[in-house]
């Protein structure tokens, strides 16, 4: 009642909500108080087609979704057994990437599954001619930032 008490016209405006469970972090918005039947948005238009199946594989929904993006490059997984092993392969990684593919810096972003104060990435300091940066704009900045800010 809120929200739509913020309608330039409450009684005959629009009012749209877009709700995927599988992002659904905390389980506790179950059911969405809307009087219509729900219209389903079917299409990936985020995602390259590979990426897509890559995470199709964990899709819980009963409604399969369609990728319309590129085909894209194959996903690379990468383990690593401490942080300075990790330091190594994103160093090789980032160099791979830009001298020899020729792929943009701006181009790049590193993931991670947690915040900046839990995640060994930001202790690396710098990876080669490159260094992670939460605000990227200079030479030699990489992207970096959570899954979920992502």
């Amino acid at each position: 009642m809120a929200l739509r008490l913020l309608l330039h016209d409450p009684d005959h405006g629009f009012f749209y909500v877009f709700f995927d469970d599988n992002q659904n972090l905390y389980r506790s918005a179950s059911q969405i108080p809307v009087e219509t039947t729900p219209f389903t948005l079917d299409e990936n238009c985020r995602n390259t087609q590979i990426i897509h199946a890559l995470v199709s594989r964990y899709y819980r929904g009963q409604e399969p979704t369609r990728a319309r993006g590129p085909q894209g490059r194959d996903v690379e997984v990468l383990r690593y057994r401490d942080q300075q092993d990790l330091r190594k392969q994103m160093r090789k990684t980032i160099h791979r990437l830009i001298a020899l593919e020729g792929v943009d810096p701006a181009d790049i972003v590193v993931l991670s599954p947690y915040a900046r104060g839990k995640s060994m990435l930001w202790a690396l300091g710098d990876l080669g001619n490159y260094r992670l940066t939460e605000q990227p704009g200079g030479t030699g900045e990489i992207l970096c930032t959570t899954i979920q800010g992502s």
